[in-house]
């Protein structure tokens, strides 16, 4: 396994992320009463964003468009691979293929991960805006 995942965000979060020192949990887009609610911080093994549901309107202002900022985070024993980590709180196939379906990412959903921490900013190697091709950190 890849010692190295990523996680991308807007230009417009990116203040506060570094302003709070984390990446935060959000809604695992899974809210169904079977399964629960399980926020995490979204990660994927690959480098790039296409196909990972970050983009729904082509139109979306830089500002917005989660496919700008990447950032690129130590892998830790918590982080759990999206698949297993779903099979792990009892989500139903029906559900995943939802979520897959919705990002468009029949291709890329392998890539997934999740934390259900925090993630401090101290184990982030880099941050860059991949629109610009500027880095804005390294460790």
């Amino acid at each position: 396994m890849k010692s190295i995942l990523y996680h991308y965000t807007c230009p417009y979060l990116l203040p506060a992320i570094l302003k709070a020192g984390y990446l935060t949990l959000t809604e695992s887009n899974f809210s169904f009463e079977k399964a629960g609610m399980f926020p995490v911080v979204w990660l994927t093994s690959s480098p790039s964003p296409e196909n990972m549901g970050l983009l729904f309107d082509s139109n979306m202002p830089d500002d917005f468009n989660k496919t700008h900022i990447r950032f690129t985070i130590q892998i830790k024993p918590y982080m759990k691979q999206w698949d297993e980590w779903c099979d792990s709180k009892g989500i139903d196939l029906q559900q995943k293929q939802a979520i897959i379906s919705s990002a468009s990412a029949e291709d890329t959903y392998e890539s997934w991960f999740v934390s259900e921490q925090i993630i401090p900013i101290n184990d982030v190697l880099a941050i860059e805006n991949i629109a610009t091709d500027e880095l804005l950190y390294s460790k």
